[in-house]
């Protein structure tokens, strides 16, 4: 058996024997060091138990399952049936317990009308479901496009699945960071969500940042499309102009009409 390195072997000017009284801890002195104290105040059994046992036996189950969420399976857990699509239907047997415990939309549906473990979602939204359940089993999902992605965001949006959003909206930060949200992409994130939502605002922020610092090239047709979400994107942009002082105006690639919007927001 290797020997355990790691534990200090109680000193021999005091070894208290299991049973005894833990009387208090005797200073020792070595040559010219200063006396220090043997904060060891165990018994020699209980010492050896320490080098035969180094790593006791947690508590099995109670101890694992604060760290693996899908210790919630345990036991009599029943499935339910979730039907997606409308056109084309597939049908989805998913642990009720973990997909009401990711879903607030899907616990609410449990304890109402879908009680008898059937949830019918008539959206063709087969792609997105699918990311959500590998999230739901796995606390993880790969998308192939920016597109999917941002469907992902505003499916756990509204299904209240916050986890669901939280890694979905990493994912649209990380690969913004790699390329950029076309027109057709800002004008769904402003359609699809809230004022408030922190997808909406991550996507007018990372277009605001780039037409500032000139790395944003939209042409006229696509400047067109944008037209619904002007007045926010050059909100943004004020509001980002105010704190990047390195912004040279000049290197905005915008239509000359944006000079006359950007006066009227800016005089609110």
């Amino acid at each position: 058996m290797p020997e355990n390195t790691s534990l200090q072997f109680p000193a021999s000017s005091y070894i208290r024997r299991y049973g005894e009284s833990g009387w208090t801890t005797r200073p020792q002195t070595f040559g010219f060091m200063e006396p220090s104290f043997n904060v060891i105040d165990e018994s020699f059994e209980e010492f050896l138990v320490k080098i035969k046992c180094p790593n006791p036996a947690a508590d099995s189950f109670t101890d694992v399952s604060q760290h693996n969420f899908l210790a919630i399976l345990s036991g009599d857990v029943k499935t339910i049936d979730v039907v997606v699509g409308d056109e084309f239907k597939r049908t989805w047997s998913l642990h009720e317990t973990l997909v009401c415990a990711a879903s607030s939309f899907f616990q609410g549906a449990m304890r109402g009308q879908f009680r008898e473990g059937k949830v019918y979602i008539k959206d063709d939204i087969h792609d997105v479901f699918a990311l959500f359940v590998q999230w739901l089993y796995a606390r993880s999902f790969s998308a192939p496009s920016m597109e999917l992605l941002l469907h992902a965001y505003a499916f756990g949006d509204r299904f209240g699945a916050s986890g669901f959003c939280t890694m979905a909206l990493d994912k649209v930060y990380m690969e913004a960071l790699k390329s950029e949200f076309t027109a057709e992409q800002v004008i769904w994130v402003a359609e699809n969500t809230l004022p408030n939502s922190d997808l909406r605002h991550l996507v007018m922020d990372f277009v605001a940042l780039k037409i500032l610092s000139g790395r944003l090239f939209f042409s006229q047709e696509e400047w067109g499309t944008l037209t619904p979400v002007l007045t926010e994107l050059l909100k943004k942009v004020a509001a980002l102009s105010r704190r990047q002082p390195w912004v040279n105006p000049g290197m905005v690639n915008v239509p000359l009409l944006l000079p006359k919007l950007v006066y009227g927001i800016f005089n609110f």
